[in-house]
């Protein structure tokens, strides 16, 4: 732990931090079905809690979660695009974008959110996508997930 009393600052090198990217383009999707977005390449794990596609807590507290996703091929008949977190405790749609309203296919569409959960030891949160009416989109490479324990 490092203590800076002039600025009132305290850093603790294995804090769970971590930000996550997808380093190719998605394609798995299908209709009317969950899909867990898989965020293959690390920018930093503090902590190592990041495995696989899910974030594990190692200590039960407050925890911030920050994504943009970007979907590229949206097919504007589809009836909507949903990202979610799901976590142990709960379920939190996080974005949702209804293609409706567009006068063509888009090429793309940010889907981004943050949010405050709360977390106990050992629970999992992962990054999912629905949709339904289009099973054709990707999720682009690049993008990202972070988090970390605030409180």
């Amino acid at each position: 732990m490092a203590i800076d009393g002039s600025v009132g600052s305290v850093r603790m090198a294995t804090q769970p931090a971590f930000h996550v990217t997808l380093s190719s383009a998605q394609t798995n999707f299908a209709l009317d079905q969950q899909i867990t977005v898989t965020f293959d390449s690390e920018r930093f794990d503090q902590g190592g809690d990041f495995t696989g596609n899910a974030f594990t807590a190692r200590v039960t507290g407050k925890y911030q979660f920050n994504c943009n996703l970007r979907l590229d091929s949206i097919d504007s008949a589809a009836d909507y695009y949903e990202n979610r977190l799901v976590t142990s405790n709960n379920t939190y749609d996080a974005a949702i974008f209804d293609p409706d309203g567009l006068d063509s296919d888009a090429l793309y569409w940010d889907l981004c959110f943050s949010v405050l959960v709360d977390m106990d030891a050992n629970d999992t949160c992962v990054i999912v996508v629905d949709t339904d009416g289009d099973s054709s989109f990707e999720a682009r490479a690049g993008r990202w997930f972070s988090g970390a324990l605030l409180c």
